[in-house]
């Protein structure tokens, strides 16, 4: 894979205790497979957070998305060399068998399909669902905090807002809640040494988009960034809610709420909640049974492991 495709999975320059810290440690991986990758990616907390949030004897898992132009007869080649990177049921149904479950079961939960100008529209997809995050976290920020009415005008620390999203990857997610992943995760997502950065860097773009628009305003300060925001307001409730993906939208009168009734307001974060949860759980139940067809049974049992080990035994 060639240095320009590479930039695509590099971290935060100079980020030397990340995971992947440098593009000649992403191409050291990809290189390890056969030539025919047209382009890569990382994705997921594995890639992001720094080596020093997990053992460092065991650094953790590391997800990357691998785009190739002739999967089924990249994978004939790649079973060849690599075997033991596929489940048994993969090494005895060959490269049909992987291209089958990549692209018709894992790419609906990772990729609809591969653009053509690939960096261009994955970039624009990303900052899509970038201010559809921060519309959404807005919108359920009464639910999350519990309180009997909103206040006329929301003051809300851009540490909390970003603690807040990352909750939402988790929102409905059978492994939280089961024990069978960290409990301090989301925790860690933020508030590991460099990871506010980053989360800058991602959402900038976003509130700025929205302040351009009036919605909300954002304060710099160095003690105390934030952004405050009138969620009592119809006018900016029903521009959030366009931010949203259609299936969101289709609850958009619920969402929005009234005027003056601000149980409506309270009501309309729970429906939106209730929604994202359905999106959440079936995905997370989906992607671990689609485990057991790529990586195979014992690979996924010892996975599991892994995870309570995380998980469930740490809240003891």
């Amino acid at each position: 894979v060639g240095q320009r495709n590479m930039r695509h999975l590099a971290a935060v320059a100079g980020d030397t205790t990340a995971q992947i810290a440098s593009d000649k440690e992403l191409a050291a991986i990809c290189n390890q497979f056969l030539p025919g990758i047209d382009y890569a990616f990382g994705y997921g907390s594995g890639f992001f957070l720094p080596k020093s949030c997990d053992d460092d004897t065991n650094p953790g898992m590391i997800d990357i998305i691998l785009a190739i132009n002739d999967p089924r007869a990249w994978h004939e080649r790649n079973l060849r060399r690599h075997s033991g990177h596929y489940s048994l049921m993969a090494r005895l149904g060959g490269g049909t068998f992987c291209y089958v479950v990549a692209n018709k079961l894992w790419g609906k939960a990772l990729l609809s399909s591969i653009p053509k100008n690939r960096a261009d529209e994955i970039d624009d997809a990303q900052r899509t669902n970038l201010l559809s995050a921060v519309s959404a976290l807005l919108l359920l920020h009464d639910t999350f905090n519990n309180r009997q009415y909103p206040s006329i005008l929301h003051s809300i620390p851009t540490k909390k807002l970003y603690n807040t999203i990352a909750g939402l990857l988790y929102t409905g997610d059978f492994r939280m809640e089961t024990g069978a992943e960290d409990p301090n995760k989301i925790d860690k997502l933020v508030e590991t040494p460099g990871m506010l950065e980053r989360w800058d860097e991602k959402y900038s773009y976003s509130l700025q988009d929205l302040q351009s628009l009036g919605l909300l305003s954002v304060f710099n300060d160095i003690q105390s960034a934030h952004l405050e925001v009138n969620l009592t307001d119809t006018a900016v409730r029903r521009h959030l809610v366009q931010n949203l993906p259609p299936r969101l939208r289709n609850h958009t009168d619920l969402i929005i709420g009234s005027d003056g009734k601000p149980e409506s307001f309270l009501h309309g974060g729970l429906i939106l909640r209730q929604e994202l949860a359905k999106i959440v759980s079936p995905a997370a139940r989906s992607q671990s049974m689609k485990g057991l067809f790529t990586a195979g049974v014992v690979r996924s049992w010892r996975y599991a492991l892994a995870k309570f080990a995380k998980g469930g035994l740490r809240k003891r």
